[in-house]
């Protein structure tokens, strides 16, 4: 039996897709930010580079 969805249901399902992935990006988003300002604290000398080592030496 083939489903047939209301033009209520796709524009659900649409903003539910569209929200999905700005959720997802934002989450990279923040992921990226974070391993900068480690990266950035480290070489600076705002962290101890011994302690907690830059995320491109690790």
């Amino acid at each position: 039996m083939k489903k047939t969805y209301t033009y209520g249901q796709i524009c659900y399902l649409r903003t539910e897709l569209k929200r999905k992935i700005a959720v997802n990006c934002v989450r990279v988003g923040l992921l990226v930010l974070l391993l900068v300002v480690w990266e950035i604290a480290a070489r600076v000398g705002w962290i101890d580079a011994f302690i907690m080592s830059s995320p491109s030496r690790i």
